[in-house]
């Protein structure tokens, strides 16, 4: 379907090729979690580069709802209060983007919105508190990796007393989460023990391109505690986490030296050698 670059961490970007069943599964059951239909107004918040702008559009081609696409520098940097004004002129519903852009922000500014999401960055208690989830506006977290198509869990509806590291649950039935030893994919960790973050999925990349070495380090064709009914192939995240007595998964952080800022993924590794 389309090959995503994200950077690398020797300063070679790579292509992650990603499958129409993969974005098509991704997009149709995220409309169905943050409720987008016919009438919705959806704000493409991220630059054509940026593999949620696909999520944004995949939402409104599959329910009909209206893309309303935003200008460029309106996604990059703007001042206080230029993001509200802008989603209330459009009259945006439905709205994604990172904690750091939400912080331009104040509930009041958007009256219109309805569903509001942030991913790419952990999320601050001021923002859970300011933010949380109201009877006329509900307030989501999102947790996803490009390689296994955009996103793959969300929160219930966000309220005060909202653990910020806490990233939901898989989507629909697009996935299931697992968390195992970092240093043996084979070994499944216990209830509430940390470890790294595996995904089980159908929408899965096919690895990334002309990276075989690359593919077969993050790609797992199977783990030794998979049922026969499983999807077979894992993708090992690189994050961090633990999984709750709820199924919820808890972010702990990275096992490597990536980062997000301002809700872009950047390996430090590739800024070295490019200094």
């Amino acid at each position: 379907a389309f090959v995503a670059f994200t950077s690398g961490s020797t300063g070679t970007p790579k292509g992650i090729i990603q499958t129409h069943q993969g974005i098509v599964t991704v997009c149709q059951a995220l409309a169905n979690q943050l409720h987008v239909t016919s009438s919705s107004r959806v704000a493409q918040f991220h630059p054509y580069i940026f593999d949620v702008a696909l999520m944004e559009i995949g939402m409104c081609l599959g329910t009909g709802a209206t893309l309303c696409i935003s200008k460029k520098k309106d996604m990059m940097l703007p001042l206080p209060g230029e993001v509200g004004s802008q989603l209330t002129a459009f009259g945006i519903t439905h709205v994604t983007m990172s904690p750091t852009m939400l912080e331009t922000m104040d509930p009041g500014d958007v009256p219109t919105v309805e569903v509001l999401s942030v991913m790419g960055e952990s999320l601050g208690r001021h923002a859970v508190e300011q933010w949380a989830s109201t009877a006329s506006r509900t307030f989501y977290q999102l947790w996803g990796c490009t390689e296994a198509t955009i996103l793959q869990s969300i929160t219930t509806a966000i309220t005060a007393t909202h653990a910020p590291r806490d990233v939901g649950q898989a989507i629909g039935d697009t996935c299931r989460l697992w968390i195992v030893d970092p240093a043996n994919v084979n070994k499944l960790m216990a209830e509430a023990a940390a470890g790294e973050l595996v995904v089980e999925s159908r929408a899965l990349a096919r690895g990334y391109i002309n990276q075989p070495e690359d593919t077969l380090r993050s790609f797992v064709e199977r783990a030794d505690w998979m049922d026969v009914a499983s999807r077979g192939t894992l993708y090992k995240t690189g994050d961090l986490a633990q999984k709750e007595a709820d199924g919820s998964i808890t972010f702990l952080g990275r096992l490597d030296s990536q980062m997000n800022y301002h809700g872009e993924r950047i390996e430090l590794g590739e800024i070295n050698f490019h200094l």
